[in-house]
């Protein structure tokens, strides 16, 4: 009798510790929380912050105290938000205009002309030589693509129909 009880009640923990890792397995983690959706596309809490970071360095780098810095990007959070969200759209209407490949393109041609101007026969000791002097390169390919996304789309929408109803 013993031996049978033993044995159901160690097949009744089996199973339900075996429910209970089936049930951590299904269960949804949250990475990151959206912030704001645009169209297709969406702002997360971690860009939001990721941003904030960036502007507070910014800061702190022009001589302001962090404590100062992040009042200062704090008040203004609504506007870097706003930001954001025209970015986003830049970077949708670019990508529907399809010249996000003619930016990519000229982002790399600027990094080759840095590898001749420098001797460098590679993008990795391009890199390397950016991380010693302390510039990130993928954060420098962003703002690079950030800028000729939004040069490349106002002079497509703006610019051309400017230049054709004169």
């Amino acid at each position: 009798m013993k031996v049978i009880s033993r044995l159901v009640s160690v097949f009744f923990l089996s199973a339900l510790m075996a429910t209970a890792a089936f049930g951590q397995e299904t269960q949804t983690k949250v990475v990151d929380e959206v912030v704001a959706q645009v169209n297709d596309g969406i702002i997360t809490l971690s860009r939001v912050k990721r941003e904030v970071k960036n502007a507070v360095e910014s800061f702190v780098q022009e001589g302001k105290s962090r404590e100062e810095a992040q009042k200062m990007v704090d008040e203004k959070q609504g506007e870097l938000i706003a930001s954001l969200i025209n970015e986003e759209l830049l970077i949708q209407k670019a990508k529907e205009g399809g010249l996000d490949s003619t930016i990519e393109a000229s982002i790399n041609t600027r990094f080759v002309q840095i590898m001749k101007e420098y001797g460098l026969k590679t993008v990795e000791e391009l890199y390397e030589q950016m991380e010693k002097s302390g510039v990130d390169p993928k954060q420098l390919r962003e703002d690079w693509r950030k800028q000729a996304t939004r040069d490349r789309v106002i002079e497509r929408e703006v610019q051309s129909k400017v230049y054709w109803e004169a």
